[in-house]
């Protein structure tokens, strides 16, 4: 079993009461997580994923949920990923700590996670790949957030494509 550690501090460009509204619904952030191919409610803070990840090592299709745990409004919430695929298993947690900034919304994430099997050979590869989806993640929300509603072109706010590997 590897273990795997990332911390990030972010700043998000938009109010705290927004980039909380968008954390807590998961249909909001899929599109600003390229690797998540379908997510699906499973009840009671629970979704259902699917996530492929083109890598090397760790690259494939995992399986698995993740569940919203210890929400506190406003505040902080942590996400509990449960997931296995063909090369292994990933078990991990994801704290979000958020702060009003002025206008802005400074964030900071902790991930810790453990990989299994064949998996877990790609533990080094896992945490450069973890920060820059974090980096990825945050900017194209806090562009998302900006926006005025529902772009009537179809606009996302988020960068042509997905991040590197």
């Amino acid at each position: 079993m590897a273990a795997v550690h990332i911390n990030r501090s972010i700043s998000a460009q938009v109010p705290l009461v927004r980039l909380w509204a968008a954390l807590r619904d998961p249909e909001a952030m899929h599109p600003c997580a390229p690797l998540i191919k379908s997510i699906e409610p499973a009840g009671d803070e629970r979704y259902a994923l699917r996530v492929e990840l083109p890598a090397p090592v760790i690259g494939g299709t995992y399986r698995g949920t993740v569940r919203y745990t210890d929400v506190q409004p406003m505040d902080r919430l942590r996400l509990i990923v449960d997931g296995k695929g063909r090369l292994g298993k990933v078990r991990a947690e994801a704290e979000m700590i958020l702060r009003p900034d002025g206008s802005s919304t400074a964030v900071d994430v902790t991930i810790r996670g453990n990989l299994s099997g064949l998996l877990g050979g790609g533990a080094p590869v896992a945490n450069a790949l973890g920060a820059s989806l974090i980096d990825w993640f945050f900017g194209c929300l806090n562009a998302r957030l900006q926006l005025p509603g529902d772009s009537p072109t179809g606009e996302t706010g988020c960068p042509d494509d997905t991040p590197a590997g």
